[in-house]
């Protein structure tokens, strides 16, 4: 990776950042699935999302109550977020968010195989499918690069904030956090298919992620949308020099979001992570590399940002290998983390009715902290989860005990204090049979 001087390794760092990332957020997901929530449980996903706190605030400023799942702790991953923007560009994207380190594996595992299995003798039907999935692959990239294609690639880009506006919409209005049935975050790393509805965003997220590298990050992330709106304040940012540069295009082609890179002279895109694949590809050393500066333009807010910092920290930034500065950001999203927790801030639990958080072991809701269904009739069947017991969902939909049980294949006088999925798997039901049910609006009040 030409990042520098000495600036190989920088490339090992963001792959062990990602790597890092994905195990710890790994783990949480298991945990929650694992354990539920409650005091004895793990916190929902929700409450290390930065994401998620994005959707609270509304509800936090209008009401003072947080949103069921979501904690102080996302409010100060998306402080780390904001810092790590400022310092680093669109760093959190390519460093350190697990999802996009995920969609970004699939598409380079599949690119990888498809370049061993077509270049093994013999390879029958595999060796023919990786090789028809690289051609393609191929002109696809060719196409996005053509002048049509960039003309929609634009266009596909203004997704994400429809996306987030229409979050945002909803959950402001259901007060409730609606797009967590259809968010891939919480489908890939809560490691349960419950419903058909998880299963459909999964195989639509590898179909994408196989078409496209990044599909998701480059037109559909809401999270993406908004650091790429705080991205454009850094002053980081790759540097082309055109007389060294060749117009070879090697730059475009490894560009994970698809920026054109060729053919400016510096990447302004709030997109751009800093990854160092651009870098990498260029056949040139020194005619891409990443600065800590901004455009000409005293009102630009980089300059603005890079002129305020004290004349050591800018000497230092101008003076580090290029890797170092979107390692700095990553470093600096480490710690804010590290000292909230140091100091006590840290909280992925809401306090009971919502208010501001009350310390890790306060608990909203029912045994499956932040996972209660509400009772005041706007409860959804896509949220019942299996570990839900029937009690609790007969409940949250006014219906008879009997009657859900009677769903899920169990005689009447089973304990109602069992999960839906436990009494579902001992009589040959299915909770999928439970939720059309209840969807069906069909369901007998309770006697």
């Amino acid at each position: 990776m030409k990042l520098g001087a000495g600036a190989r390794p920088w490339k090992w760092v963001r792959r062990a950042a990602q790597a890092t990332v994905v195990v710890i957020i790994g783990w949480l997901g298991y945990r929650h699935t694992l354990l539920g929530g409650g005091a004895g449980g793990s916190a929902p996903l929700d409450a290390f999302c930065p994401f998620g706190a994005i959707e609270t605030l509304p509800s936090l400023l209008t009401t003072g109550t947080f949103l069921k799942k979501t904690a102080i702790s996302g409010f100060i991953v998306l402080g780390a977020v904001v810092g790590a923007t400022m310092v680093g560009r669109a760093s959190f994207c390519g460093w350190l968010c697990p999802l996009g380190t995920v969609v970004e594996w699939v598409h380079r595992a599949a690119r990888f195989l498809a370049r061993v299995a077509g270049g093994i003798p013999g390879a029958g039907r595999l060796g023919k499918a990786a090789s028809r999935w690289g051609a393609r692959r191929a002109r696809r990239g060719a196409w996005l690069r053509s002048e049509r294609g960039r003309a929609w690639d634009r266009r596909l880009r203004y997704l994400r904030y429809g996306v987030l506006a229409l979050i945002l919409a909803t959950t402001f209005t259901g007060g409730r956090l609606v797009f967590e049935a259809y968010d891939p975050f919480k489908a890939v790393f809560h490691f349960q298919i419950e419903t058909a509805l998880t299963l459909g965003v999964l195989v639509l997220l590898l179909v994408t992620s196989l078409l496209v590298e990044r599909f998701w990050c480059r037109y559909l992330c809401p999270l993406g949308a908004v650091v790429s709106l705080g991205s454009r304040l850094s002053p980081a940012g790759v540097t082309r020099d055109s007389g060294a540069c060749t117009d070879c295009g090697r730059c475009d082609a490894a560009c994970g979001m698809g920026i054109d890179v060729s053919h400016v002279e510096r990447v302004t895109s709030g997109q751009c992570s800093l990854c160092g694949d651009c870098t990498d590809a260029c056949p040139v050393e020194g005619a891409l590399h990443t600065t800590w500066s901004a455009p000409a333009g005293g009102g630009h807010a980089a300059r603005r940002l890079l002129g305020a910092a004290p004349d050591r920290i800018r000497r230092g930034f101008a003076s580090a290998g290029s890797g170092a500065r979107p390692a700095m950001a990553v470093i600096l999203f480490a710690a804010v983390i590290a000292g909230s927790m140091a100091t006590g801030a840290w909280q992925t639990r809401a306090e009971a009715g919502g208010g501001a958080g009350a310390g890790s072991e306060a608990v909203v809701g029912s045994d499956h902290e932040g996972e209660s269904l509400p009772t005041d009739g706007s409860a959804q069947a896509t949220e019942i989860k299996g570990r839900m017991t029937v009690r609790e969902v007969a409940d949250a939909f006014h219906a008879d005990p009997v009657e859900v049980l009677a769903a899920l294949g169990a005689p009447p006088d089973t304990d109602q204090g069992l999960s839906v999925k436990a009494v579902a798997g001992t009589y040959g039901g299915s909770v999928d049979d439970l939720r059309a049910w209840l969807g069906s609006g069909v369901v007998p009040p309770a006697p």
